[in-house]
């Protein structure tokens, strides 16, 4: 039987409202082993995480310094994703953060794409949705992305390839095109496998990320090195006015996964 390995990396992600322990729930139904790398959370995070099923495994390590993505001595981030890799036992690995989720619908592609012999990688696309407020409602939107935004991911590969995860540069369409063959040159892995890359029907990632509280989402662009308006000051933080804007995007009227059902619905309560 092919087995795959899911993985991701942490940090106090209850504190910061990331829903990774609905999402470890659902990618349970087709992984046979998840890895999360926690790098010292203080939020119960690794308390809840070991009492969901016996394939989940949590490993402790530090960040090597402080995180700010876009320095030039950063390796953090490539780092704990590679101490993710080296958890994986799986034929293939799944590599998702901790605001990401695939449909359930999707999940029995996943089981065929990762016995099809013709393909080593698969570039998934994703789509990114937001909370805004609209007609005196707090709805969830699709983001419409323009030239820039992370389309698609190459998040299903198979093990043991030699791949792993390099220093992100300011040339890098995103953190997460970082995954690069073994030797000198830093061959981008989708110029060495064999990539497969479906269309959003055939198959999506589901990108939460800024459906959170808007306080929990400041603190975390804070704490990856990102200036945000509100800097370290939350005291005073006001949900119903830190929202992101209505842009006019389309709202999103497809179904949710199961198991982010009841997250969505607080996150689209008022919160005074």
């Amino acid at each position: 039987m092919t087995t795959i390995s899911a993985g991701t990396f942490c940090l106090n992600p209850l504190e910061l409202d990331y829903p990774i322990i609905e999402i470890i729930h659902n990618m349970l139904n087709f992984a046979t082993q998840v890895i999360v790398v926690d790098a010292g959370s203080t939020d119960g995070t690794v308390e809840k995480l070991k009492k969901i099923d016996a394939r989940v495994e949590v490993y402790y390590s530090p960040w090597p310094r402080k995180f700010k993505r876009w320095s030039p001595t950063n390796q953090t981030e490539a780092v704990q994703r590679n101490k993710v890799l080296e958890k994986c036992k799986g034929d293939w690995v799944f590599f998702f953060d901790a605001d990401e989720i695939i449909h359930e619908n999707y999940h029995s592609i996943i089981k065929q794409y990762v016995c099809d012999v013709r393909y080593d990688m698969y570039d998934i696309p994703m789509i990114h949705l937001y909370r805004c407020k609209r007609d005196n409602k707090i709805e969830i939107c699709r983001k419409v992305l323009g030239h820039t935004g992370i389309k698609s991911r190459p998040m299903l590969y198979r093990n043991h390839k030699g791949l792993y995860y390099g220093q992100l540069r300011r040339s890098s369409p995103c953190m997460h095109e970082e995954l690069i063959g073994e030797g000198k040159s830093r061959n981008r892995a989708k110029r060495i496998l064999q990539v497969y890359s479906p269309t959003e029907d055939e198959i999506n990632v589901l990108h939460y990320g800024q459906c959170r509280w808007g306080k929990c989402v400041a603190k975390s662009l804070n704490l990856w090195g990102a200036r945000y308006t509100q800097q370290d000051v939350f005291n005073k933080f006001d949900e119903t006015k830190d929202l992101l804007p209505d842009l006019g995007y389309p709202l999103f009227l497809d179904s949710h996964p199961q198991s982010i059902e009841g997250w969505i619905v607080d996150h689209t309560k008022e919160r005074l």
